[in-house]
Parts: C-alpha cells; structure tokens; sequence
C-alpha cells in the first residue's frame, strides 16, 4: 500500500520501517540514538537507494531538548533506553517532539512510528496540541515503566483518545488514529 507524505520514525535502529516507508512512497525522517544503529540504518539506507527519501539523524527524541543517559542492551540492539537502567550506559543528545516538528517544518505527518523502550511516554506527554494534532496516525510498541503510574497502556491509550485520536490497543502495541 502507497503511503503519501511525512513518516517519522522514532527509535528507528538500522531502519527496516523507515526502508520499507520510503519504498511505499513516504518521505522519512528517522531518529537513532546508539552509533552502531545509525551507522546501520544509513547503511541500510544507502544500500536500498533511499538516502533522497530518508533523513537520518543520530540523536534521541525525549521530552525535551537536553543531554541523557542511555543504556545499552547487551543483548539486543534494539533494547537501548534511556528507562530501563542496565550495566552500559552512553549519553546522547536528546530533542523533544515539537523540536523534531519544527526543525523538519512538518506541518502534516501520516505516521509517527515510536519504538523507544519507554521513553514513548515522555515522548508524546510532553508534545504540544499542535504538534499533536499535525499527526495522522501514531504506530508505538509500548512498555511498561512500573516507575510511573502514567507509564502504562492504558494510561497513554485515554491520553491520546483526549486528544482526538481512536485507539487500539494489541499487546504490546498501540494503534491511535486520527479520524
């Protein structure tokens, strides 16, 4: 299925939604964190000639602009957070939703894709109305933080539903539209 205009993708590792996004048709915008990450999803977007399509960027998105600790997942490198503590930790540059919009001049996104480890909260609890209200459709796995009874499923499913959109939620995943 084509997709028309603005994808952004948060926590988009080495970029197999921004790849397959921008084959559709998408114009991207992808933020990764971690160095070995990026490296990759630019290598991914290189190797599938894509780099007029996708705009990478190797920074955090957060609540706010800002510098933060990150943990690395020994495991699986698309387990990094900057909420789930584990032994390795780097600090990145971190911006906030609305500094993403403006610094992009989006005024119109078709699908914000948010895959962060927990950081989807902050994300989208600190992005203005207008910022919200410029997205279409919002694709998130999300996470549980026991550290924060706002931190959950439900909690940002009646958020996003105050905010216009109609939401679905399949564990671990949430689907919210804008009608």
């Amino acid at each position: 299925e084509r997709i028309e205009g603005i994808v952004v993708d948060i926590g988009a590792q080495i970029g197999i939604f921004s790849v397959l996004a921008a084959s559709r048709g998408a114009t991207v915008i992808a933020y990764e964190p971690t160095e070995e990450n990026y490296r990759l999803l630019q290598a991914n977007i290189k190797r599938n000639g894509l780099a007029k399509r996708i705009a990478a960027r190797n920074t955090a998105v957060s609540d706010r602009k800002r510098r933060l600790t990150f943990y690395l997942d020994e495991k699986n490198t698309g387990g990094h957070s900057a909420l789930f503590k584990t032994k390795r930790s780097i600090r990145v540059n971190a911006i906030g939703l609305d500094d993403l919009f403006a610094a992009h001049k989006i005024l119109s996104c078709e699908i914000l894709k948010i895959d962060t480890e927990g950081s989807e909260y902050p994300i989208l609890y600190n992005a203005s109305d207008a910022t919200l209200r410029s997205i279409k459709r919002i694709e998130l796995e999300w996470h549980e933080v026991r550290t924060n009874k706002r931190y959950n499923a439900v909690a940002l499913g009646k958020f996003l539903e105050k905010k216009g959109f109609t939401v679905t939620n399949v564990d671990p995943y949430l689907l919210a539209v804008r009608e």
